[in-house]
């Protein structure tokens, strides 16, 4: 029993492996004329032994022609004709005897199982045939040889390294406030008071003197007031000056000044009241 099972299997591989068409390759993209051949077909008609192969990334597309023999009257009388990958109508050209399948899709070279739907019998009928197309003048497509690069190497670079930046202090710095300078206020000069001369004696024999009009000033007493010239202001406008004292009144020239006056007042009533004490003392011996 399991050499029956072991027989018909390895039958069944191999029928599979005739059967099957060329196994797929990636072929180069373009339109090629290939060899076909088909069997199981009639006498009538006959399928031109060169086909156009249309190549279109991975599918493989084919242009199929079949003429009419015996008898030579209307063109092969064939509706559509399908493939594993689909199936396309026949075009009709009674003149020339043809009937052409454009863009049959194949799945590969080698022997492909079609079906054609043909109306020349009494009913139409769907008929099986092989067809083996020879792709051994068809290039296969170059694999693209991607030569390596070398890649940019790249240094690594310093990273720059910040330098720390000062921030500002948000308290003001003091500033230095500059020193007031001093002002020198002018030193007043003294004045020397003016000494009363003693009265020069009456030309006419009283005892009482008589005022001098003569007045003697000091050496260093100056004739005029002097001019007050006010010191340049100063250059620190917050520092007030300070007061420059106002110098005395010099006394007017030919006059006495009023000490003088008043020593010489109480001079004068010394002597009027000495005369007058004489004069009674006089009057009451007299009597």
């Amino acid at each position: 029993m399991r050499k029956r099972f072991a027989a018909l299997l390895a039958l069944i591989l191999l029928f599979a492996l005739m059967a099957a068409p060329a196994a797929r390759a990636a072929y180069a993209d373009g339109t090629y004329t290939v060899p076909v051949s088909i069997e199981g077909l009639g006498r009538h008609n006959v399928l031109w032994s060169s086909a156009t192969l249309h190549v279109e990334g991975e599918q493989l597309y084919l242009d199929l022609t079949f003429e009419r023999v015996d008898p030579r009257d209307h063109a092969p009388q064939y509706e559509w004709m399908e493939t594993s990958l689909g199936r396309v109508n026949g075009v009709k050209d009674d003149a020339t005897y043809t009937c052409t399948f454009y863009r049959l899709p194949i799945p590969g070279f080698g022997r492909i199982p079609v079906s054609v739907l043909t109306t020349a019998m009494s009913e139409p009928k769907a008929v099986d045939y092989t067809i083996i197309v020879d792709g051994s003048s068809v290039p296969e497509e170059a694999e693209p040889t991607v030569e390596p690069t070398a890649e940019p190497t790249v240094e690594p670079t310093a990273e720059p390294t910040a330098e720390p930046t000062a921030e500002p202090s948000a308290e003001p710095e003091p500033t230095a406030e500059p020193e007031p300078t001093p002002v020198e206020t002018p030193v007043p000069t003294p004045v020397q008071p003016i000494e009363p001369t003693e009265a020069a004696a009456p030309a006419d024999g009283t005892d009482e003197p008589a005022p001098s009009d003569a007045v003697i000033l000091p050496a260093d007493l100056p004739t005029d007031a002097p001019d007050y010239v006010p010191d340049a202001e100063p250059e620190h406008p917050d520092v007030p000056a300070a007061p420059t004292p106002l110098p005395e009144p010099a006394p007017a020239r030919g006059g006495l000044t009023v000490g003088a006056k008043i020593a010489i007042a109480a001079a004068a009533l010394v002597v009027i009241a000495a005369v007058v004490a004489v004069i009674v003392s006089k009057s009451k011996k007299i009597k």
